[in-house]
């Protein structure tokens, strides 16, 4: 009966020309399959505070705020008890102009301790102002797409809130299987 059923799908397929043949009825991209032994993931609770000490504006689209423009930045990271723990390097590119600000494109890294170990952010914030900072008090939620040391390869998300000026309140959960 299945067969059937096939040879009549496959002859509407042939006389409509084809045309509702998708990539997933042909398997000719997939190069080989095979399952992958399942790994005990690691999940990571971090949480610190991060402090701008540069910020510079890269005015790249039309002339004043605008669509492209770059906002980057670098500065040091903090532990709940003040101790310095480590460094970050921001990128962010502007994606929408609002009426009261702008959405960006923001990628972080942050490395903790000596380097070794790093998280790396990506996603789309809001922020106030004309190229000003995030919003105050405002939660945005960026993905980690990476890492290195005990972060390798890591997944998850991070939760930046805008504290004052130059500090920025972050929360994160990474997973890694390594």
């Amino acid at each position: 009966m299945i067969i059937w059923i096939r040879i009549a799908l496959i002859t509407v397929l042939i006389s409509s020309g084809g045309s509702a043949t998708y990539a997933r009825d042909q398997s000719s991209y997939i190069i080989s399959s095979s399952r992958v032994p399942q790994l005990n993931p690691i999940k990571y609770e971090i949480a610190f505070v991060s402090r701008f000490d540069n910020r510079i504006i890269v005015d790249s689209g039309t002339p004043g705020p605008s669509v492209d423009d770059v906002i980057a930045g670098s500065g040091t990271l903090w532990d709940k008890k003040g101790v310095q723990i480590g460094r970050f390097d921001a990128n962010t590119r502007v994606s929408e102009r609002l009426n009261d600000g702008d959405k960006r494109l923001l990628f972080v890294n942050y490395s903790f301790g000596d380097g070794q170990d790093s998280i790396v952010i990506l996603g789309v914030g809001t922020y106030s102002g004309t190229l000003g900072l995030m919003n105050k008090q405002v939660t945005n939620t960026f993905s980690i797409v990476g890492g290195t040391g005990k972060f390798l390869a890591a997944g998850g998300q991070c939760q930046i809130t805008r504290i004052d000026q130059i500090n920025y309140q972050l929360s994160c959960t990474a997973f890694t299987d390594y």
